[in-house]
């Protein structure tokens, strides 16, 4: 997977190094490369936490990849979006855009 921000790619086996790097942070707050956390977090009485599927650790990124072609496949067989839908939104952690819409 390659970083949005700085290009530089990740392999499968930095995930665990990765996630036990990372920092959560409030909705309005953003954290710099080197650490340092500014933003306004927003308050709130309920803690709520998202990732998105490539960092999560109970599936590997050969499994997302795999849902996710075999999930295209049948929306392309069956024009049913029901399935990507699933994957996109519970696997890969992101909002679903109907495909209909795109095109």
């Amino acid at each position: 997977i390659q970083c949005p921000h700085c290009h530089k790619l990740t392999e499968p086996q930095q995930k665990r190094e990765l996630n036990n790097r990372g920092v959560w942070l409030r909705e309005g707050q953003h954290i710099d490369r080197d650490g340092n956390i500014t933003g306004e977090a927003r308050r709130s009485r309920i803690a709520s936490f998202w990732m998105e599927g490539p960092a999560a650790a109970y599936q590997t990124w050969a499994q997302l990849v795999y849902k996710l072609l075999t999930a295209e496949e049948e929306y392309e067989r069956t024009g049913s979006e029901e399935t990507l839908k699933a994957v996109i939104n519970t696997d890969w952690g992101l909002p679903y855009q109907s495909r209909r819409s795109l095109e």
